[in-house]
């Protein structure tokens, strides 16, 4: 479930507008799981805190050299820039 994961953090950053700590905790957007539901997939909802999700951790330069940077809480996840 990786994959769902990154792609889920990519989507709460381009189209929810989360700023990255954000975009790391936040579960599925129910928006989202509607949408599926109505092209017909089956959406299995899992705690958001599960671990068959998988971790992440991401870092972002933007323009002018600041960093931003989150950690997924319920892993051993680090998010470091230097």
């Amino acid at each position: 479930m990786q994959a769902q994961t990154n792609v889920q953090v990519l989507l709460n950053i381009l189209v929810w507008g989360m700023d990255l700590q954000e975009a790391v905790e936040a579960p599925l957007h129910d928006a989202l799981h509607e949408a599926l539901e109505d092209r017909g997939y089956e959406v299995e909802r899992v705690d958001r805190w599960d671990h068959v999700l998988g971790g992440a951790g991401i870092v972002r330069r933007q323009p002018g050299g600041r960093v931003q940077a989150g950690a997924d809480p319920h892993e051993s996840t680090t998010a470091f820039v230097r």
